[in-house]
């Protein structure tokens, strides 16, 4: 290739340096779509059981404790997604309680009203995502990594031939 990189010591092609930056790219994609997929997939977990065990109101919070005799894992999982500054305390609220802290779901404010106003005025209404049924499916999810990383060889194996083209056809750009 016509243009170089260098570093005091080796001068690096870009024939070497598109394939090296194409795979980090598609590996920290990849990396970001598995964390947001586990995040959501643990926040759905949550309020699933949140709404099972009937906690709407501060009287009816239920600690951690009482959410891993529900579900195993509970306590890691709300110790992990219900930190004070965590996007879903939005929607899930804490109270103080004699055992400690304890978390519930108010119930959506009913408005006459409808449209974006509407939904303005009720804050605590919970995304489709964690409503149940409207989850990410692992195969959708495969797929699409899949078809990321063919996306990234097939750029990494037509650049030099790209690369090549618009070169050759730009040289007044450069004179």
């Amino acid at each position: 290739m016509l243009a170089s990189i260098f570093n005091g010591f080796y001068t690096y092609g870009l024939d070497e340096l598109v394939p090296f930056f194409t795979r980090i790219a598609v590996i920290v994609i990849v990396a970001a779509v598995l964390y947001d997929y586990f995040r959501r997939r643990l926040a759905a977990q949550i309020i699933s059981v949140l709404n099972s065990s009937g906690a709407v109101s501060a009287e009816t919070a239920k600690s951690a404790e009482e959410l891993e005799k529900l579900s195993t894992g509970m306590k890691r999982k709300c110790r992990l997604m219900l930190r004070d500054t965590s996007p879903l305390r939005r929607y899930v609220m804490k109270t103080e309680t004699a055992s400690g802290a304890a978390w519930y779901i108010p119930p959506a404010e009913k408005t006459d009203e409808e449209g974006i106003e509407a939904i303005a005025k009720s804050q605590r209404r919970l995304p489709a995502s964690l409503r149940g049924g409207a989850e990410r499916s692992v195969v959708k999810m495969v797929i699409g990594i899949v078809l990321l990383i063919v996306a990234g060889e097939l750029f990494i194996r037509f650049f030099p031939v790209l690369y090549a083209h618009f070169i050759e056809n730009s040289k007044n750009l450069f004179s």
